[in-house]
């Protein structure tokens, strides 16, 4: 018996199976072999009615952040998703896109908000690296309020990035919150920013 090897190149016209297209390009773009050869069959995938199929193709696309034009949209609806595990590979997919991710900053927001443990992370470093800072400080004043503390250290990371300019906030906040957490977060902020 003689055996034969294809490469992933190879491998692509022969199978017409989405089933089979979809995973080779995704192996592709891990490999970075041919990404520009994977990425149209990639796109094609995510026209796939299969779930798994579009958001392998979409997650594959985001791992070398392209086409975020038509892959974000799939990952703001992932953030919706009844699988925690869904949310939060959507959440992680969006941080790729790094600014060019702001549009899912509101849906990303709302994801502090979920139930699960994980989702409220990847979430909360989604907005790290997608939004400003300075428009993240309202739901970082949120998320310190939360009994969530594995996420309170995230959260006083963006309020400290904000530096002098978050001085008439930290005050405000300080005056009307009780809340221990946020409470000493506004004054170790205050004491890093200075006179």
């Amino acid at each position: 018996t003689e055996i034969y090897t294809l490469s992933l190149h190879d491998a692509l016209p022969i199978y017409p199976d989405p089933a089979i297209r979809t995973p080779i390009a995704s192996l592709m773009v891990q490999l970075k072999v041919e990404v520009d050869l994977a990425e149209p069959v990639l796109l094609q995938g995510l026209k796939e009615k299969n779930g798994a199929l579009k958001m392998l193709a979409a997650l594959s696309l985001a791992q070398r952040g392209l086409q975020a034009d038509v892959v974000l949209p799939i990952f703001i609806d992932g953030l919706k998703n009844e699988e925690a595990s869904v949310r939060r590979q959507a959440a992680e997919a969006i941080a790729r896109y790094g600014p060019r991710g702001r549009v899912a900053e509101a849906n990303l927001t709302a994801a502090l908000d979920d139930p699960d443990d994980g989702v409220r992370l990847q979430a909360l470093l989604a907005l790290r690296q997608v939004a400003d800072a300075k428009t993240l400080m309202p739901a970082m004043v949120k998320v310190l309020k939360q009994k969530d503390i594995n996420l309170h250290r995230q959260a006083a990371q963006v309020i400290f990035q904000v530096g002098p300019e978050a001085v008439g906030f930290l005050v405000a906040v300080l005056k009307r919150e009780d809340a221990p957490a946020v409470r000493l977060v506004c004054l170790q902020t205050l004491a890093m920013v200075g006179p």
